[in-house]
């Protein structure tokens, strides 16, 4: 096994670009080309083995692990950006609560509550009836239900990052000083050459470089169901997130991250989720309801 690499941190964008007039060809170019799967730009780059040059590659060796300044495994993060992906900060359960009363139905019960509590402590008909205990069980409701609500969401939110934490931590193989090496996927760089084999989940974009009968899965990016054969001639184009249904073979890693493919989705699929038409409904009719009372 190599030596594990400590991982740099992912630098602002003037960073990058200032690590990455090392290589011969910029991060944002070779996103393009991933996105596009253009053969006509890989062909202008000196198709694979052009690329590797760019990117200070040897095929048949790999990267170098122990090689300092402009092409350390550190300054190619610092160049191409960290194999992570940046999941919103967790929510704790006092602010998933707070949230909880902002609920339009939650809110104009608390109103009732209030007015509820008003009028039995105000008329003194209303606190020899004991009017106001109305109001103290609408408030009791309330807690409950807001307390509820946001320990099944604080609980839903605790599962989802231990399952991407497990989801993401995995082995993937590559080549380094001439050797095959079993490195954790968040540890691939730009300019890594990695083998896949049948079974291998795809930990970032990569090209074609050699392989036998290479048949990819991409159902989770493209939707179609159709293993997706794998060469310089066809498709060189291996992209993140996906799998291998069939054969072995070997990339050259030219996206990871947020900048992969797979990143480039994921941002946009962690986002705040909006009210359905029926929670939309719903809110409206409670503040009809609120009015009418």
């Amino acid at each position: 096994m190599g030596k594990k690499q400590k991982n740099g941190g992912d630098g602002s964008p003037a960073e990058m670009e200032a690590a990455g007039r090392a290589y011969g060809i910029p991060c944002q170019e070779l996103m393009t080309m991933l996105e596009e799967r253009d053969r006509n730009a890989l062909i202008e780059a000196g198709g694979v083995s052009g690329l590797a040059d760019k990117l200070h590659t040897d095929l048949s060796k790999g990267i170098s692990s122990t090689a300092s300044g402009e092409y350390s495994i550190d300054s190619r993060r610092k160049a191409f950006g960290p194999n992570k992906f940046k999941y919103p900060p967790p929510k704790s359960f006092f602010r998933l609560l707070a949230e909880a009363f902002k609920d339009v139905t939650v809110i104009i019960l608390c109103f009732a509550a209030i007015v509820s509590l008003i009028i039995g402590v105000a008329f003194e008909e209303k606190r020899e009836e004991y009017g106001y205990v109305e109001g103290i069980a609408i408030v009791l409701v309330i807690l409950v239900v807001t307390v509820v609500q946001a320990s099944i969401d604080f609980s839903k939110e605790r599962k989802f990052r231990q399952l991407n934490s497990v989801k993401d931590n995995y082995d993937v193989m590559c080549i380094r000083d001439g050797e095959n090496i079993r490195v954790p996927a968040e540890e691939i760089v730009v300019g890594d050459v990695v083998k896949i084999t049948a079974g291998d989940k795809l930990a970032a974009d990569g090209i074609f470089i050699e392989g036998s009968n290479l048949k990819a899965n991409e159902s989770a990016m493209t939707g179609e169901v159709i293993d997706i054969s794998k060469s310089s001639e066809k498709d060189p184009f291996v992209i993140s997130g996906t799998s291998i249904s069939e054969g072995v073979g070997h990339i050259l890693v030219v996206a990871v991250g947020e900048r992969s493919q797979w990143g480039l989705i994921l941002k946009t699929l962690i986002v705040e989720p909006e009210d359905t038409p029926l929670q939309e409904r719903l809110d409206s009719l409670a503040m009809n309801i609120g009015k009418i009372g």
